[in-house]
């Protein structure tokens, strides 16, 4: 999943993501901490094993909105964008 901010934001980073499929529950977590002189890539993969589809997929932006996504197939890189607060339902 790739994400987009909205323009008045940094980055988004410590985002938080929630993954569930009928077999299965993950966590994602954007930051691009690494080690020393180095740093991880923003994109965040969920892998779901056989499963078609993700149940539902739960993000929290750093602003406090809660984003939630259902039935979003596999096999697919897509971005998401952070929606204003009156977009939210």
């Amino acid at each position: 999943m790739v994400y987009e901010k909205r323009p008045f934001r940094q980055c988004a980073q410590n985002m938080a993501i929630q993954a569930g499929s009928p077999c299965l529950e993950q966590y994602g977590f954007v930051s691009t901490a690494g080690s020393y002189m180095s740093s991880n890539h923003k994109r965040v993969h969920f892998g779901l094993g056989t499963d078609k589809k993700a149940r539902l997929l739960e993000i929290g932006w750093p602003g406090g909105i809660v984003q939630r996504l259902e039935g979003v197939p596999a096999d697919q890189v897509f971005v998401v964008r952070e929606p204003m607060r009156s977009e939210v339902r």
